[in-house]
């Protein structure tokens, strides 16, 4: 077995010990022994593979265990019900909506962090120190949402609600980040002046990941027309700043290497400046190893990629991979463009030539559409009618949108007096977007809810994906 194999299986191990304990505990063992002898019977001679698979299985347990416990071990479950002044820094950075702002906390004392929620002045900064005084509570589920799980992804376990303010703190030490984050408030404060509204909150949902910005109405015309993901820091985003780099730096007259590491800085400067969502750092992750590979001359295939992504991912933090949404989604969907788009190329190829864009735009889109559709079910319940149509129509502008939209932002911070002559071409294709995304949902059976598909129709809904992918890859390769 080729050894690249080898590390896919171990990597597969690891996420599988991750979500296996978490559902079924040690019992997990017995279950990965199961499964294991069956694919020994099948590779006989990899014994040593399967014995290394198995020892990397149990560390996903372990490592899923040990994340647990500190978890726990830090939590404000001898302060639920009870005022209590908690102090601490704020650790992300606060999100602002119409009559309110939500900061995490994470405390000195207890060690532990919790989500505060808190009237929308004074105004909370990252990396200020707060004390306030509330009754703190214990999140939990509400509308067959698991909340208490959730937010876990940020390590957070308790909630406190308009508490009083006591002190707050200015930092007195530089720290990088908090540099970074008075850019993006300069970056936001740039766009929400160069643009009317939704167009500005758009876009700051666009380059900096603020869904804050969003109004509800946006925010409800882009899930029934089905491109919500438009406006997640993604691939797409993460891929128009690599494709910079690969294809325009070399004629600068850098080394490879050089541009490499600069494209590192730069990549990590901005996962901070949006704030590290899950989805930023999967498609960050994939983009260093594919730019380390085109500029190094290697060839490394997606899926070992994908896999090493979500090793990482996993490692670091496993409540990412078990109760993230947006990873779950954004994964999913490149799982069904690497496996579902050669099909769909296939039965589509009497297409004429001429229209090939659009071939692959649909195959792209629809594949993507396929293994995110049981998520989105199970998470949204429901699903939107005309999301194929809609990403064909709209997604081949967003490249267009962010590119013009980074340009207008670095002009303006040279330029601010002029900001708004330099987004002139972004408030035209936003405009253009606002008004398809509405045409969309405003259409009869736009969004149809489906309000029972639980966790039984996820798996059997990827169990049939599976069996379909199975059948139709095998017509394929005859």
């Amino acid at each position: 077995m080729e050894k690249s194999k080898k590390i896919s299986y171990c990597l597969f191990s690891f996420l599988s010990g991750i979500c296996i304990f978490k559902i079924f505990g040690f019992l997990g063992i017995f279950i990965f022994l199961t499964i294991y002898f069956f694919w020994l019977v099948v590779y006989k001679k990899e014994k040593q593979t399967f014995l290394f698979a198995f020892l990397v299985f149990v560390f996903g347990m372990l490592r899923y265990e040990i994340a647990e416990l500190i978890f726990y071990s830090h939590e404000f479950s001898e302060m639920y019900g009870k005022k209590t002044e908690i102090s601490g820094v704020v650790t992300s950075y606060p999100e602002r909506f119409i009559n309110k702002q939500r900061f995490i906390v994470s405390s000195k004392s207890q060690k532990g962090k919790i989500l505060v929620t808190q009237r929308l002045y004074p105004e909370i900064s990252f990396g200020e120190t707060v004390s306030v005084v509330c009754s703190v509570k214990k999140p939990e589920a509400f509308d067959s949402f698991q909340y208490q799980e959730y937010l876990k992804i940020d390590n957070v376990s308790s909630l406190c609600y308009y508490p009083k303010l006591v002190d707050i703190v200015k930092p007195e030490n530089f720290s990088f980040r908090s540099s970074v984050y008075t850019l993006r408030k300069k970056v936001q404060k740039i766009i929400f002046r160069s643009l009317p509204e939704p167009q500005a909150g758009i876009l700051s949902a666009m380059i900096l990941g603020n869904k804050s910005a969003l109004d509800k109405k946006t925010v409800s015309d882009f899930q029934k027309s089905g491109i919500s993901h438009i406006v997640a820091i993604s691939g797409l985003h993460i891929g128009i700043i690599a494709a910079v780099f690969i294809f325009l730096f070399p004629y600068t007259g850098l080394g490879r290497k050089k541009i490499f590491i600069f494209f590192l800085l730069f990549i990590s400067v901005y996962l901070i400046l949006i704030g590290m969502p899950s989805s930023a750092l999967r498609a960050a992750l994939l983009s260093i190893f594919v730019s380390y590979g085109y500029l190094h001359s290697r060839i490394i295939t997606p899926e070992y990629i994908l896999l090493w992504a979500a090793g990482i991912i996993g490692f670091f933090s496993p409540y990412v991979v078990l109760y993230d949404p947006a990873f779950h989604l954004s994964f999913s969907a490149v799982i069904g463009i690497l496996f579902f788009r050669p099909i769909i190329l296939f039965f589509t190829k009497k297409i004429s030539k001429k229209f090939i864009f659009f071939q692959e735009l649909f195959a792209v889109s629809l594949s993507a559409q396929i293994t995110t559709a049981p998520l989105i079910l199970f998470y949204f319940k429901g699903i939107a009618s005309f999301s194929v149509a809609s990403n064909i129509l709209l997604v081949p502008y967003l490249p267009v949108i962010v590119g013009l939209g980074f340009s207008a932002i670095f002009l303006s911070l040279l330029f601010f007096k002029y900001s708004w002559i330099f987004f002139i071409p972004v408030w035209v294709l936003l405009e253009f977007f606002s008004y398809m995304s509405n045409f969309f949902a405003v259409l009869p059976f736009s969004f149809v809810e489906v309000n029972s598909f639980g966790k039984t129709f996820l798996i059997l809904s990827y169990v049939f994906l599976f069996f379909l992918y199975y059948i139709f890859s095998r017509k394929i390769q005859k």
